[in-house]
């Protein structure tokens, strides 16, 4: 087709020219048109004409006509070679499920590209070379790990099967395999003793184990199942027998290790009060000081309580059943084991009627009366150990639910949470905030933020810092399978917009921290929803009570209270506001309010410090929780030497124990 300069000898004036030009740019694509429709009515007729014929001919003549038809049958152009992606996926214990292991740890998914014929055998081989350097990587070494090779649906792969064979049964675009590890078990923690079968039990083994002596009970007593049931007040029996095995292997057989109860005709008002239990158990006689550690400064008119570090060597507690509570008493002693306080606490917090009463704590075992240290020592240790073993969460837990605990223990847990509030001001911080006002105030008082708040507390530091950065748009690229991983975690296969990123993570965390605990929310609600309301009648107001009980390291020196007279005291007193200060961000600035005051929450107005002049191996601080006061030796000649005394002191949990009266 000519162009303009070339038809202005013949058509002179330019808008002619281009009206000619589109005229005849017009015509071509009807033309075009005319001949593509031709094109299809042709083929239309040839389908009409081909379809009375079989199957086979029909696929006959179409493959005649395929582009590639020279090759149809000739083996030699089949793909000798295939891609195969290798991942890796190690079992993380504390969430008890494989997890994929990521690029910067050494893992990632290699890509290779392979012989159709290749045994899976040859590529978990290539994937353990690739993963493990040396035989090394960063969860362990080639021989302390189990290998399994599965595929993208997780399902064990034949090691005889061919990377052909793979590829014709999964029927997928791109093969994914993944090489599953996990920890061996030592040698030397493989039970010694065969596991008895469900319908087994100790009575079938009379004649291979002496059973223990009997006790002398009441008839009436003999009958009931020790396990389930509880001794009245007046047969409490302490008992323990050892048994011996065969083949040199023993067990000990004892009763549950339950409380003590006794009760008082009246309110205990004063350190110097003693207590005398009903029944056969001895008369105890509590002093008002318990030291921690020797101490030659020590007399009578000092506080009630110090913490004191317990032998290693000490013998399990071992004390009578419970016996059944009176709840007409006005004032009730009970006696908690330390180390089975979160179930002894519950079991006594199922009556309603409990909140009525007045507690005095003691553990079993240890010293000290119960002036208001040990009650919140008790709390506190109630609401450790079920954040530790009964909660979801990192910086903010919410509870997980157990089989074991049905509406009655989520009740009881409510009272506990009440009777420590109300008692002693002690509320655990650790329980989300966004769950606590839904506690008490209906889910529907909690706003966007401060679930989403609470939402990231709850998250891991690593994963905090993740999903803030891809709410601000700000995560980068290589940062994207972090986040899809915490995605997958919570039940979500995509990562969502970004302009829906925060309302996504909102939804998430109205799962993980309301929906999912619904059930331990609404008993604990049920028990204490409408007494709370009343101590705490505002969403601002638990918000302000989070703030204000939270230990920090301004906050705990603030508490500090001393009068120190001469310059050794002055000297010491600067060292051990020197180590508060040491400790900021620490999980031991925790431990050590708590082993000054009995709780890890400010539940106190004042830490008074008095100084002592004990030395050499007398010395040692000494911690009156009722007080609460601690006893500082003004004779530490350096900071590193006051240091490494509380770093000792707080370095066991066996620190919180009370042992010397």
């Amino acid at each position: 087709m000519m162009d303009l300069v070339h038809l202005e000898p013949f058509v002179p004036a330019y808008g002619d020219r281009v009206a000619l030009m589109q005229f005849c740019k017009r015509s071509q694509g009807k033309k075009n048109k005319s001949t593509l429709f031709t094109k299809v009515k042709r083929k239309f007729k040839q389908k009409k004409n081909t379809s009375s014929e079989s199957d086979s001919e029909t696929e006959k003549n179409s493959m005649k006509n395929a582009k590639h038809v020279h090759l149809l049958g000739n083996t030699n152009a089949a793909k000798k070679r295939k891609r195969v992606d290798i991942g890796w996926q190690h079992f993380d214990k504390t969430i008890n499920q494989y997890k994929q292991v990521k690029e910067k740890t050494g893992g990632g998914v290699r890509k290779l590209e392979v012989d159709i014929d290749t045994k899976a055998e040859e590529l978990m081989q290539t994937g353990i070379d690739l993963f493990f350097i040396d035989g090394q990587s960063s969860h362990g070494s080639i021989s302390e790990l189990d290998f399994v090779l599965r595929d993208f649906k997780q399902s064990k792969v034949k090691l005889t099967s061919t990377v052909n064979e793979l590829y014709e049964t999964s029927r997928i675009k791109l093969l994914r395999l993944y090489i599953f590890t996990k920890k061996k078990m030592p040698e030397h923690l493989t039970p010694l003793i065969k596991p008895r079968s469900n319908h087994d039990s100790l009575r079938n083994t009379k004649e291979e184990l002496p059973l223990p002596l009997k006790p002398d009970l009441p008839k009436q007593i003999e009958n009931v199942n020790k396990a389930n049931e509880v001794m009245p007040l007046q047969t409490a029996l302490t008992f323990s027998q050892n048994v011996t095995l065969p083949l040199q292997q023993s067990i000990s057989i004892s009763p549950p290790m339950l409380p003590d109860l006794h009760f008082e005709d009246r309110v205990i008002s004063s350190c110097h009060s003693s207590t005398q239990s009903i029944g056969d158990c001895s008369l105890m006689d509590f002093s008002d000081l318990i030291v921690f550690g020797p101490s030659d400064t020590i007399n009578s008119e000092m506080l009630s309580e110090t913490l004191e570090l317990k032998s290693l060597n000490a013998d399990p507690p071992r004390s009578p059943s419970p016996p059944i509570l009176d709840l007409d008493s006005e004032s009730v002693h009970l006696r908690i084991h330390r180390v089975n306080v979160l179930n002894e606490l519950i079991s006594h917090f199922k009556s309603a009627n409990i909140l009525n009463l007045k507690f005095k704590f003691e553990f079993v075992n240890e010293c000290g009366s119960d002036v208001s240290g040990v009650s919140r020592d008790v709390y506190s240790s109630f609401w450790n150990i079920f954040l530790l073993k009964s909660a979801e969460g990192e910086e903010a837990r919410v509870p997980c639910l157990a089989s074991k605990w049905q509406n009655e223990e989520w009740k009881a847990i409510g009272r506990i949470l009440l009777k420590g509030y109300t008692d002693c001001g002690y509320f655990p911080l650790q329980l989300a905030p966004a769950y606590a006002i839904a506690l008490i105030f209906g889910e529907m008082s909690v706003t966007p933020e401060i679930l989403l708040s609470s939402f990231m507390s709850y998250l891991s530091c690593s994963d905090r810092e993740t999903v803030t950065a891809a709410i601000n748009d700000a995560l980068p690229e290589e940062n994207l399978d972090d986040l899809t991983d915490i995605l997958d975690q919570f039940g979500h296969n995509n990562i969502p917009p970004q302009d829906q990123m925060k309302y996504t993570f909102n939804l998430i965390a109205h799962k993980e921290l309301i929906q999912k605990p619904k059930y331990a929310l609404s008993g604990m609600a049920e028990a204490v929803r409408e007494t709370f309301k009343m101590l705490l009648p505002n969403t601002e107001a638990i918000l302000t009570m989070y703030e204000a009980r939270y230990p920090t390291t301004k906050r705990v020196l603030q508490l500090l209270q001393a009068e120190p007279e001469t310059n050794c005291e002055r000297q010491c007193f600067r060292y051990f506001q020197q180590y508060v200060k040491s400790l900021h961000d620490s999980p031991n600035l925790k431990k050590l309010l708590q082993f000054l005051t009995g709780s890890n929450v400010i539940c106190v107005e004042r830490i008074t410090v008095i100084f002592t002049n004990s030395e050499g191996i007398l010395r040692c601080p000494v911690a009156h929780t009722c007080g609460p006061t601690l006893e500082l030796p003004m004779t530490y000649t350096s900071y590193p030497d006051l240091r490494g005394e509380f770093e000792s002191i707080l370095s066991t949990d066996m620190c919180m124990q009370m042992l010397l009266a």
